[in-house]
Formats: structure tokens, sequence, C-alpha cells
């Protein structure tokens, strides 16, 4: 359960931060995919 929960927060994190979290995230999605 920990894909469902990286997406999850990297959406909340993406308005608090901005794009660049938003890339940071999604990096590290696609590693553990």
């Amino acid at each position: 359960k920990p894909d469902k929960h990286g997406i999850e927060f990297s959406r909340p994190t993406t308005i608090a931060k901005g794009d660049d979290m938003c890339r940071f995230q999604f990096r590290k999605v696609d590693k553990k995919f």
C-alpha cells in the first residue's frame, strides 16, 4: 500500500510547495513502480 500513499501525498504536496515537489514525488513513485 506504499504506492497509493505516495500518490496521495504527492497531490497535496504539489499545492503546498509547487511543481518542484510534484516532480520529485513523481520520480520517487516511478522508481518504486
